[in-house]
């Protein structure tokens, strides 16, 4: 929700599309837990929306991206990888020394866990670029984030 409150405003001025996952499109933007019931912004964005779910892959500046489905903070979470292995763009899914909060509407700890280990399955040297907080390498979190610890 706190990622999609400029979106209206920032598709205005650039047109690109926005890619998101079909299940966060229709929570962000309909329903009873939509975005604008959290705050009083129009949210739906100005430019096309994309269906980004798992596999797909786009480019952007000469660089590949690939969608890796992340569900638990949101019903429709996703991360963006970098198809060069050098980065994890992880939104609220993963943060340096935590993980994202389950507790509000869509939230879901079980499948937070189950993406969790799925990106512990990546290479090591992944950077992490959460949606809050400093960035962080995929080994670091593997070995120091309670939250990434096998169980």
């Amino acid at each position: 929700v706190d990622h999609l409150t400029a979106l209206a405003d920032l598709s205005a001025a650039f047109p690109a599309p926005v890619h998101i996952h079909p299940l966060d499109a229709a929570w962000c933007f309909t329903g009873r837990n939509n975005l604008p019931g959290f705050y009083d912004a129009p949210a739906k964005p100005k430019s096309p929306m994309v269906s980004a779910t798992e596999g797909a892959v786009f480019e952007l500046a000469g660089a590949r991206w690939s969608v890796i489905e992340t569900p638990g903070h949101t019903p429709g979470g996703i991360c963006w990888k970098l198809e060069d292995d050098s980065a994890l763009f992880t939104g609220d899914t993963l943060f340096h020394g935590t993980a994202g909060r389950t507790d509000l509407p869509g939230g879901d700890s079980r499948a937070l866990a189950r993406s969790l280990r799925k990106l512990a399955a990546l290479p090591d040297g992944l950077t992490i670029y959460p949606g809050h907080g400093d960035p962080s390498t995929l080994g670091y979190e593997k070995k120091h984030n309670y939250f990434m610890a096998p169980r």
